[in-house]
């Protein structure tokens, strides 16, 4: 025991090791407590129709402006405009 050396019966890595895993569960056990006393008060609430259009509305902008930054701007194709490729003559 003399010495200053570390006479652990468990290796400290493997200490760090515990406490991590206890404190996490402490954590898990905290959010579960929390979770059933104040319940989840986003269901109590319905959306209005309203938001539900704003809300699409702004998930169909951020789709076309991001394919807008993926792709760029392409023309947009519909029938009889342009020449059909692999067409016979």
């Amino acid at each position: 025991m003399g010495g200053g050396g570390t006479d652990y019966t468990i290796a400290p890595s493997w200490i760090i090791l515990l406490v991590m895993l206890g404190a996490g569960f402490c954590v898990c056990v905290g959010y579960a407590i929390t979770r059933v006393i104040l319940g989840n008060k986003e269901e109590d609430a319905p959306r209005s129709n309203e938001q539900d259009f704003y809300m699409r509305q702004v998930r169909q902008r951020t789709l076309r402006n991001l394919e807008r930054d993926l792709f760029g701007t392409r023309p947009k194709r519909g029938p009889g405009s342009g020449s059909r490729t692999g067409a016979r003559n």
